[in-house]
């Protein structure tokens, strides 16, 4: 048989408080959610077209960035002046639903502007 406690057992709390509990415990959520997607989702993406020089796209402008989850790498069309090279991987993303991985990196391209690539060096797992 389950216990159950009544109301008058648990110490009063503002609806405030509760609101910031669970706040706080959904983000934590959410953290540890993202933690195992960057260690389990870019490896069993299904890759097209897998380039066969994991450095390939290394000599493409890159700048450092940092975003929600981190120091990630940026790219676009234009500061790569749409050059053959950039031109590969765009198609290369948009055959893979604009995201894979190659080698240690992820890359993805922008929803709100396909011009722009990013990449983030993947954790190594323990």
């Amino acid at each position: 048989m389950v216990e159950t406690k009544s109301a008058e057992q648990f110490p009063p709390t503002s609806d405030v408080e509760l609101a910031l509990k669970l706040r706080d415990a959904h983000q934590m959520a959410v953290d540890a959610l993202n933690e195992w997607l960057e260690h389990h989702e870019p490896k069993n993406l299904k890759v097209e077209n897998q380039p066969k020089d994991l450095h390939k796209y290394d000599s493409l402008p890159w700048e450092k960035k940092e975003g929600t989850r981190g120091i990630y790498n940026q790219t676009s069309q234009k500061a790569s002046q749409n050059s053959p090279l950039w031109q590969e991987l765009a198609a290369w993303l948009q055959k893979n639903k604009g995201k894979a991985r190659l080698g240690d990196y992820f890359y993805w391209t922008f929803e709100n502007d396909p011009s722009i690539v990013g990449r983030k060096q993947l954790k190594p797992k323990a």
